[in-house]
């Protein structure tokens, strides 16, 4: 929908998702820590969290906990681990609805043999088993490290976002 729009472009789009990430890096590399929260209270705030997530998350094509995690630690006041822990919370509600979207929307162009709209199984399993194989151990790891370095790791992780979409930016012109 957005995308329909005559002020919308893709350049000026990642230029605007590169400066929202930079200061994102910034924010959690050089953060004080303040007082860390519970959830609770303002659905308000998570309901607008969720709508903008939404968006950033479609027109980017990352997934939604770069946009969430830094939003709930930096205007929410929550915890790395809360942030995270809520963050992959949302995604077994998402995961059906948008699986049975993308199997049965019709694909204008065909990349693989054995395609469901633009789901491609040969692709898709072995991602989910590398999930399924990778997520104990990192819900294990996370609760292992204190906040302050999962911080950083999403920052380091977020850096390395940062500078392919710097690098796909400039190679454009």
């Amino acid at each position: 929908l957005i995308t329909k729009f005559d002020w919308y472009t893709e350049g000026a789009f990642k230029w605007f998702f590169v400066v929202m990430l930079a200061l994102v890096c910034f924010r959690f590399f050089f953060k004080e820590h303040n007082k860390v929260q519970e959830p609770e209270g303002n659905l308000f705030k998570f309901l607008i969290t969720g709508l903008l997530t939404g968006v950033v998350s479609a027109l980017s094509g990352l997934g939604g906990g770069i946009i969430m995690i830094p939003a709930f630690t930096s205007f929410m006041g929550l915890s790395m681990k809360k942030a995270s822990s809520i963050s992959v919370g949302v995604i077994p509600l998402l995961l059906l609805p948008m699986t049975i979207h993308y199997a049965l929307t019709n694909k204008a162009v065909v990349f693989f043999d054995m395609q469901w709209g633009y789901l491609v199984p040969s692709v898709v399993i072995p991602m989910v088993a590398g999930i399924l194989l990778g997520a104990p151990f990192g819900v294990m790891t996370g609760h292992k490290v204190n906040n302050r370095k999962l911080e950083i790791i999403f920052a380091a992780i977020a850096l390395i976002i940062l500078a392919r979409y710097v690098i796909e930016l400039l190679n454009k012109k």
